[in-house]
């Protein structure tokens, strides 16, 4: 186990050469983008010290369900991958290039400041490496059901999102092809293919897309 929970922002400089890694527990996976990519230098299995369930809408995917970190009995430590970045890889690199990939800024060099690096956590130790970093967005979708996560799902991969493959339902079959599964993993797959009257998460999403699955309410706002 490491040291789990802090702030990556928080850490005060270091002197001595660092083993980083990220610890990927969502599309991050398969997709490390263009900046954090040419960085990774081995890839391990490593199941998530935390619990990790749907408990997000993404504005970046048009309010799709993602995964994050949840409180213990929200959810259920998950097959996530430890991404180890190059030797010599500063915590401040990684950092940077965690946020940008996540916020959607790949490429723009821009910095996160103050409350901006909150969401990049850190564990010391982990697995005998110096310094751990994932992701933890604000859990901003309580008590996610299957069906309530597919139209979700299916609401955004009619829209923008869905057009660049950044929805919902292409989420899911990334994470689903990476082996990620959750508690309700097995039920949302089975919503969505259920509500589009398909058989595959590729045709769910194609009938989306076209129109012909079954329409979605509005989500409720705030």
């Amino acid at each position: 186990m490491g040291t789990a929970g802090a702030d990556a922002g928080a850490a005060g400089p270091v002197s001595y050469p660092l083993r980083v890694a990220i610890l990927a527990y969502g599309s991050l996976v398969a997709d490390p983008g263009e900046e954090l990519a040419p960085l990774i230098d081995e890839r391990r299995p490593r199941t998530t010290p935390f619990a990790v369930e749907f408990a997000r809408l993404s504005p970046f995917r048009d309010h799709a369900p993602v995964l994050t970190v949840v409180a213990e009995g929200e959810g259920d430590p998950v097959d996530g991958t430890l991404l180890l970045l190059r030797p010599g890889t500063s915590v401040e690199t990684a950092t940077c290039c965690l946020w940008r990939r996540e916020t959607h800024q790949v490429g723009s060099n821009k910095l996160p400041l103050g409350a901006d690096r909150h969401h990049v956590r850190m564990l010391t130790n982990l697995d005998s490496i110096d310094v751990v970093l994932y992701w933890q967005a604000e859990a901003n979708y309580p008590r996610p059901e299957a069906v309530g996560l597919a139209k979700r799902a299916i609401e955004s991969a009619r829209g923008e999102a869905g057009q660049q493959r950044k929805d919902g339902i292409s989420y899911l079959a990334q994470v689903v092809e990476a082996g990620i599964r959750t508690r309700l993993t097995d039920a949302y797959v089975a919503a969505v293919l259920a509500e589009t009257s398909t058989d595959t998460l590729e045709a769910a999403w194609q009938a989306a897309r076209q129109g012909t699955a079954a329409p979605v309410a509005a989500p409720p706002e705030g």
